[in-house]
């Protein structure tokens, strides 16, 4: 939806009216009514200069002059009511502007990762901010690398200008506004991107671009990429109201990639403890079962006391080589018992019993439950010596 939709209509009712003002100051002054004023900023500079110039006349009047001081005053009161409404009107694009860009980051703060955060991030420009174009790239060393980009029902375009640009990877050199932007942290706007001096011409004109605004993601303090913006299917060139939008998003937007890019590093932490303490816990019980043997076995169900009392007078010197532990694990699973009955026999974790069912295969040389327990049959039906 384009950001300023909503109240295009006034937009264009009080640029008409301060174009008529400024045809009525010229014609007043016997001058040929200027059809060409510009709109938006520009408009602003322009009524803001004749206001200045028109004020200085009624404070010290040109006997040559043929406008009637108070005729003079009318046309710079109305003058003034134009340049008011217009700033005015600005300032309320800018602060709904800024709210759409907040709704867009909180959505953007439900990504699962930092990948999926980059692939939505373009497409979030074009929607909140009204952009019909948006591109993602990154820094890499000196290096400038286009990584994603969302053209308005031009997806097959989009996805060949990224190819373009991640194969490039032109040099940040400092003659680029894209450095300066790196240099400085802030924003710029280019209104001729192919006549400008400094643009890089193979991504102007790949994208074919008339003109653009582009902000610097800015990471503790870091720079690592930029944010480009246009409004190229309507021809309707970028602004100073553009340019704060796209700014204001960015802002944001370096704040929820950090978060995400945290809460990545914190649930591989997580995991990596979690697998810690899983081992952790399985030399515990290997140290407790190597030291109580199965002394404990009294209260033991029926069929544990089988298993385990055929262990205990077993042969110590085992063939198989398991520990205490191990030996009532693959004595349960002969026993037909699963991971989750044995870790409720036993009183351990299930993941403990995974863990001690990897190594008895491990230690068994075999590929399977099935093997490992005929194995142990094996090895408990021997005669003895």
């Amino acid at each position: 939806m384009p950001c300023r939709a909503p109240d295009a209509p006034a937009s264009a009712g009080l640029i008409d009216r301060a174009v008529d003002a400024l045809q009525r100051l010229a014609i007043a002054r016997g001058h040929a009514p200027n059809a060409r004023h510009h709109a938006g900023d520009q408009l602003e500079v322009v009524l803001r200069q004749a206001i200045d110039e028109e004020l200085a006349q009624l404070r010290a009047p040109d006997p040559a002059s043929t406008v009637a001081p108070a005729d003079l005053a009318r046309l710079v009161a109305d003058l003034q009511d134009a340049y008011f409404e217009l700033r005015e009107l600005r300032l309320h694009r800018r602060i709904e502007a800024h709210g759409r860009a907040q709704e867009s980051l909180e959505r953007l703060r439900t990504a699962a990762d930092p990948a999926v955060l980059l692939e939505r991030s373009t497409r979030e420009i074009c929607g909140s901010c009204g952009f019909e174009r948006g591109v993602l790239s990154r820094i890499d060393g000196s290096a400038w690398i286009l990584t994603g980009a969302h053209f308005e029902e031009h997806d097959a375009w989009a996805a060949d200008f990224v190819r373009f640009g991640s194969r490039a990877r032109p040099t940040l050199n400092h003659t680029l506004p894209e450095a300066q932007m790196a240099r400085r942290c802030a924003p710029a706007i280019v209104m001729d991107a192919m006549h400008h001096p400094h643009t890089h011409k193979p991504f102007v004109e790949q994208s074919q671009s008339r003109g653009y605004v582009a902000a610097p993601i800015v990471s503790r303090s870091r720079v690592i990429g930029f944010f480009h913006a246009d409004h190229h299917f309507s021809g309707r060139p970028v602004d100073e109201d553009d340019l704060d939008a796209l700014w204001a998003f960015t802002a944001g937007f370096a704040h929820v990639y950090e978060r995400s890019v945290l809460l990545e590093r914190l649930r591989e932490q997580r995991a990596r403890f979690e697998g810690l303490a899983t081992a952790t816990a399985t030399v515990v019980e290997d140290l407790c079962a190597a030291d109580l043997g199965v002394d404990g076995r009294d209260g033991a169900p029926p069929h544990i006391r089988a298993w385990t009392t055929s262990v205990a007078t077993a042969d110590r010197d085992d063939p198989l080589h398991l520990t205490p532990r191990e030996v009532e694990v693959l004595a349960l699973m002969a026993s037909g018992a699963t991971n989750a009955g044995i870790a409720r026999e036993l009183f351990i974790a299930e993941g403990t019993v995974k863990s001690h069912v990897q190594r008895i295969l491990r230690k068994l040389d075999a590929s399977n439950r099935a093997e490992a327990v005929a194995r142990y049959l094996r090895s408990r039906a021997r005669p003895a010596a």
